[in-house]
């Protein structure tokens, strides 16, 4: 039976496609795309001549990092119980396939539920408390 998506859920998914881009589970990174253009000295010394790489322009991009509301979900994952914190991962970060992963882990999909039910409810306390305001 499939389930619908609240408003949690919906802030939960955007900090788990950061999450999967930071552990390289979805689309891996090269070192040019953290770093921008990756530029040669040399070449641009044959180009141009003495003093090639005073006037260049290094262009950089910064890898993903957690903005906004799915910083604070990173942040009431740090502070939740240590009991919970994988299932955020399992249910949220691995994606589809809540069933199947209730029967690997040799629970209940009831239990399932409820403890990805639990890991939504210290999330709303958190943004409640920290942040001002409830997803």
């Amino acid at each position: 039976m499939a389930k619908a998506h609240d408003a949690l859920d919906v802030v939960c998914y955007r900090w788990a496609a950061t999450r999967r881009e930071l552990l390289g589970l979805q689309n891996p990174r090269l070192a040019k795309d953290y770093l921008g253009a990756l530029r040669c000295t040399l070449g641009a010394v044959q180009r141009h001549h003495d003093g090639a790489a005073a006037y260049t322009t290094r262009e950089q991009q910064f890898p993903e990092v957690y903005e906004g509301d799915a910083l604070l979900v990173n942040l009431a994952v740090k502070r939740m119980p240590a009991q919970l914190q994988p299932f955020m991962d399992l249910h949220f970060t691995l994606g589809r396939g809540a069933c199947r992963r209730a029967d690997l882990l040799g629970i209940t999909r009831t239990e399932y539920w409820k403890r990805v039910g639990a890991c939504k409810r210290f999330i709303e306390g958190y943004f409640a408390s920290v942040a001002d305001r409830a997803a």
